[in-house]
């Protein structure tokens, strides 16, 4: 696998669809990248990833981030505020990129407190898929000078293939599975005609699967985060190893036979009900459900046609959607299946 052959986009869509669609288990994420010391209370809200210069600016250029999202607590409050990457290889740019996604970001939700107009910088960070890095997680220093101080605004770059599929599982990384391929990097032609390696591949897969079906018994994640993570897995497996038929071959058998439908809406709604049975997943199924009110309603879909979209989307009954449009609680009144 050749670095400079690599295209971002495929997985740069992964890594935003596994971002946004498990915001429940993204939080180990961001502990080990930022030190924060969130758990599964937290609550994420994606906002627009488009940042364009003011109306006034010429030529008007929009910027276009990966991810763009905020962390808050089980009271409602901003915790944290976050712009996240993903890249296949560094290049020369990503510095001023990254600090550009902060600025703009920070000018988008400022906000005014006292008669002051603050300025809120997120946090910001890269995932390299490529290149291991002298760590981890590494740090760099974006020196802002005003004319009175200068302020150091760090960039933090998580190097994927410093872990090992024991460190993921270890430290509940569940959302960088998806990028397992990347850890053969330089190694793909070999194993491709390598029966044993082909073997100790498929080997890794049946583990990662064996593996997460088990954190989901211990609700570490659910059911529906688990699917989009086989997907997803898979997806990005194929793109790496399309030039490989042997491996390809290995991938369709090893995972072909997990990567079932997604349950239908019923099914999907006894899955999620349980989780909150057990205390866990009640933030972050409402959640989901009431930002896909508030999105709906900035589309101007009328109500009726909310109330069809979510009762589809979140297997919800016409009562308990209604409610949730409403501003009530839509699964007060489920009974667990």
């Amino acid at each position: 696998m050749n670095e400079n052959s690599i295209d971002d986009k495929p997985y740069d869509s992964a890594f935003k669809t596994v971002m946004y669609e498990c915001r429940g288990i993204i939080y180990p994420l961001l502990n080990e990248t930022f030190g924060e010391s969130y758990d599964e209370s937290v609550r994420f809200e994606f906002l627009n990833e488009e940042h364009e210069d003011s109306a006034d600016a010429k030529p008007k250029e929009t910027l276009l981030s990966d991810t763009n999202f905020i962390a808050k607590d089980i009271h409602g409050n901003i915790i944290g505020r976050f712009v996240y990457e993903c890249q296949s290889s560094g290049d020369s740019t990503m510095t001023v990129r990254m600090y550009r996604y902060g600025a703009r970001t920070g000018f988008e939700q400022r906000y005014e407190k006292d008669g002051v107009l603050h300025i809120p910088f997120p946090d910001i960070a890269v995932l390299y898929l490529v290149g291991k890095g002298s760590g981890e997680v590494e740090t760099s220093v974006i020196k802002v000078e005003f004319p009175d101080q200068t302020v150091d605004y760090e960039m933090k770059a998580l190097r994927f293939r410093r872990y090992t599929i024991d460190e993921l599982f270890e430290k509940k990384l569940y959302v960088l599975l998806p990028f397992t391929l990347f850890l053969y990097d330089g190694q793909l032609e070999k194993i491709d005609g390598d029966d044993k390696k082909l073997a100790k591949l498929k080997e890794t897969f049946e583990d990662i699967i064996a593996r997460l079906n088990e954190a989901e018994k211990a609700g570490d994640i659910t059911d529906y985060e688990k699917r989009e993570v086989f997907n997803l897995l898979k997806s990005v497996s194929d793109a790496l190893a399309r030039k490989y038929e042997n491996i390809s071959k290995e991938v369709d058998e090893t995972m072909g036979g997990h990567l079932l439908k997604f349950p239908d809406t019923e099914a999907l709604k006894n899955s999620e009900i349980k989780g909150v049975k057990k205390g866990r997943n009640e933030g972050r199924i409402e959640g989901r459900i009431e930002e896909r009110i508030d999105t709906l309603r900035e589309f101007g879909m009328n109500d009726e046609k909310i109330i069809e979209d979510i009762k589809k989307k979140f297997g919800l009954t016409d009562e308990q959607a209604r409610n949730y449009l409403s501003g009530g609680d839509g699964l007060s009144d489920i009974k667990e299946a």
